[in-house]
């Protein structure tokens, strides 16, 4: 099932989004990653070895993948496709590497190759000459909508993508300095529970809050350049008066974006007891904070209604 949301008609700034992002939880990037990694001899020294190797580690179960689709590389949503297809599949490749040993042995594909949780998140930047007029320029966005929706449809209908991914939204947009998929649905995604992790973080020690704050979802993304987008003048404000969309497929009954995040939550919480260890949290109705000072309103109310 596809469905297509407009949205509205100023962005977020794209340096918070990020900022947003980063803080909420960890991002790797795929052009760090070498597949060849058993070959040391990439590297300068062991520091850089350590570094790369890590570069190339991913953690979490629970993976959003972002991609940015240029249009002058790619002008069909059928030959996207195969980029996507590339991608997602050095990404798995990314995944099942691990390190043999932690004394320094070789770093090589897994034996026991695990299923992450991907989700994919696609940016599509079309700028439009303004000589258009807003008529044409409302018809050339429709049009945009419609090549996303074409994406989208072909992702759910690939039974190697409907495997390997959960979901898929594609934005659209005509201005370079937006976008709709960064800013709705990953930032959506890793910063969905935060509240959660807040709360948490208040009983762990100072040198493993940082951690505990945030999400279990990790994002990946080819370059530095896919989050940096088009723009060649890298403003940094909002852009008002645009137009923007977002087209979301799910399949197998696993939901849009909204839901891949809730699973994703639901297990940082099963991981850290977190209903166990929070259940007489100050947010608790029945914590001792919260039951005193239901006491004190109880005497406030029972004295006043003595002197009436």
């Amino acid at each position: 099932m596809v469905t297509t949301r407009r949205l509205p008609l100023i962005s977020s700034e794209r340096y918070w989004v990020l900022s947003e992002i980063e803080a909420s939880c960890q991002v790797k990037f795929l052009d760090y990653a070498r597949l060849d990694a058993d070959d040391d001899s990439n590297y300068d020294d062991d520091d850089d070895c350590d570094e790369q190797r890590e570069n190339c580690t991913i953690h979490s179960n629970y993976i959003v993948l972002y991609m940015l689709w240029r249009s002058q590389d790619f002008a069909s949503a059928e030959l996207y496709m195969k980029e996507i297809e590339r991608t997602v599949n050095y990404l798995m490749d990314v995944v099942n590497m691990g390190h043999a040993d932690s004394g320094g042995g070789s770093f090589r594909k897994s034996s026991t190759p695990s299923m992450p949780h991907i989700y994919l998140v696609v940016d599509k930047m079309s700028p439009v000459p303004a000589l258009l007029g807003e008529s044409n320029m409302e018809v050339q966005h429709v049009l945009e909508a419609k090549t996303a929706e074409d994406l989208a449809r072909l992702v759910a209908r690939d039974p190697i993508l409907r495997e390997r991914l959960e979901g898929i939204s594609v934005g659209v947009t005509d201005k370079v300095r937006a976008a709709p998929g960064l800013s709705e649905a990953v930032l959506s995604i890793v910063t969905y529970g935060s509240r959660d992790r807040r709360k948490y973080s208040r009983r762990c020690t100072a040198g493993t809050q940082d951690s505990v704050q945030k999400s279990v979802v990790t994002v990946v993304t080819l370059s530095e350049d896919d989050f940096l987008g088009l723009d060649p003048e890298r403003e940094t404000d909002a852009v008002q008066g645009i137009d923007q969309s977002t087209a979301h497929a799910e399949w197998n009954g696993l939901g849009d974006y909204e839901l891949f995040s809730k699973r994703a939550h639901a297990e940082w919480r099963k991981k850290l007891d977190f209903d166990l260890v929070c259940l007489d949290d100050s947010d608790s109705l029945f914590s001792v904070e919260n039951m005193s000072t239901v006491l004190a309103v109880t005497v406030l109310i029972l004295s006043l209604a003595h002197v009436w």
